[in-house]
């Protein structure tokens, strides 16, 4: 999938790519379901019933199994006593994996923010469990290439808020990783993200780059064995200019640590960014239905996971 904007009457292609790399499940036995790249599910189709109300515009169905929404996005912005609200288009499809559906969404506003959210429901898959073992870990990942208008003049950021002892706030950014492929981790004490900009923006340009901001209940990087690629919650990987990414014929998500080891210059290639964003599935009473104890019977209320994008404009 692949995102153009439209900023001032020019149009600049955002996105070559963007999609779910894996929806990940970890279970205290030791069951670790990679339900993307591990599986070969497929989309659910879908109805007219499924749709929301009409809001601000008539939603649609796109080959049985696509859904477009357009709905009011609560309020923008309120100053000078005066409130504007803004919109939202959001693309959502469901996989189906076993006894789950994980709902794939893409939401764009007007102010060029993107949502990437992973939504986890169906049923659970376990029965009750008296001792608390079957609470379990849903991790969204996402893949991501820019393009901003020239993938190979980008540079990747680690953006970070320090704060002195009096409480004095900046931003800190430095070239992720000095400049080469590797890992990073979410310092929540430091706000991180990461800033994908032009390195060399053109003088009339203004939408330069993004900043991506997780949506985060925790961190999977306590999960150990072959779980490497959650070590990290972002890695940063380099493409070639006509492909996806130089291995082929297609980079998993649990082998993005071992790509990313190679520790290639990043400098001239289009970054591909790896981003990870999990939940953690704690059953309530809805997971079992009215007798209490049958997952069968039972249905997983939604819980979401994911990643904003924020657009950086020229200053």
């Amino acid at each position: 999938m692949g995102l153009a904007s439209k900023y001032a009457g020019v149009e600049t292609l955002v996105l070559r790519r963007v999609d779910v790399a894996e929806a990940f499940a970890a279970y205290a036995n030791g069951d670790r379901l990679y339900d993307v790249a591990g599986a070969r599910h497929a989309f659910a189709p879908v109805a007219s019933t499924d749709l929301g109300p009409r809001c601000l515009a008539d939603p649609q169905v796109f080959e049985d199994r696509f859904l477009r929404e357009v709905h009011d996005d609560q309020v923008r912005a309120f100053d000078n006593g005066v409130a504007r609200r803004g919109s939202a288009i959001r693309y959502w499809a469901t996989l189906e994996a076993s006894t789950y559906r994980y709902l794939f969404e893409y939401g764009f506003r007007e102010d060029l923010s993107l949502t990437c959210r992973l939504g986890a429901t169906g049923h659970n898959a376990f029965p009750r469990k008296p001792d608390g073992r079957d609470a379990h870990l849903h991790v969204g990942c996402w893949r991501l290439e820019f393009d901003l208008g020239g993938p190979a003049d980008l540079v990747v950021e680690t953006v970070e808020l320090d704060i002195d002892s009096n409480g004095r706030t900046s931003l800190n950014a430095t070239e992720f990783n000095g400049g080469r492929e590797g890992g990073g981790k979410w310092n929540a004490e430091r706000f991180t993200r990461l800033r994908v900009r032009r390195r060399t923006p053109s003088p009339a340009q203004t939408l330069v780059g993004y900043d991506l901001v997780p949506t985060r209940w925790g961190t999977a990087r306590a999960l150990g064995g072959d779980d490497a690629a959650f070590a990290n919650d972002f890695w940063v990987t380099r493409g070639l200019p006509e492909s996806a990414n130089r291995w082929a014929p297609e980079l998993a998500y649990r082998d993005v640590a071992w790509c990313a080891a190679h520790a290639e210059p990043l400098e001239g290639h289009a970054p591909v960014v790896w981003v990870q964003s999990g939940f953690a599935h704690v059953p309530r009473g809805e997971d079992f239905g009215r007798v209490g104890d049958d997952n069968a019977q039972g249905v997983a209320v939604t819980m979401w996971a994911g990643v904003t994008l924020m657009p950086v404009w020229t200053r």
